[in-house]
């Protein structure tokens, strides 16, 4: 396994991660909406680092003993190297220490590889959003502690 460090975000790290955020995603988190979110009650971030360079990214929004899984990137090439795995367990880890009793998330019915993961995570299907991105459905996972 390569080296790495795991970290909260910080202010300074918004640059790249905005940037990670357009590489990956049709609907990506703008420099705005990003830097917002340290401003939010319950905002938890975390992410990876390999030789200084943030390679996988995590967001949750955490209120009232439940928390939402914003967002999970990995830059492309270190997809298939269990940065994801390792960074969510660490973070759902830190939820259920700060009294989280669940967390929720949403993905798109495409990304087999991300629901293959959440599921080996411990995620249950819960629900369907037909048509939630334009044509495609939104399936929604649930993982109690």
């Amino acid at each position: 396994m390569i080296d790495y460090k795991i970290r909260d975000w910080r202010l300074d790290d918004i640059d790249e991660i905005t940037s990670m955020h357009k590489d990956n995603f049709i609907d990506a988190w703008s420099l705005d909406m990003l830097s917002s979110s340290f401003k939010t009650d319950g905002f938890l971030g975390g992410l990876i680092e390999v030789d200084n360079k943030i390679v996988c990214t995590v967001a949750f929004s955490s209120i009232l003993g439940e928390a939402e899984l914003l967002s999970v990137v990995t830059k492309k090439e270190y997809r298939g190297k269990g940065f994801a795995n390792i960074l969510l367990s660490t973070y759902l880890d830190k939820l259920k220490t700060l009294g989280n009793g669940c967390v929720f998330l949403e993905v798109r019915a495409s990304n087999t590889p991300a629901q293959g993961l959440y599921q080996k995570l411990g995620f249950d299907f819960v629900y369907e959003r037909k048509n939630y991105y334009g044509t495609e459905s939104a399936i929604i996972y649930k993982k109690e502690f």
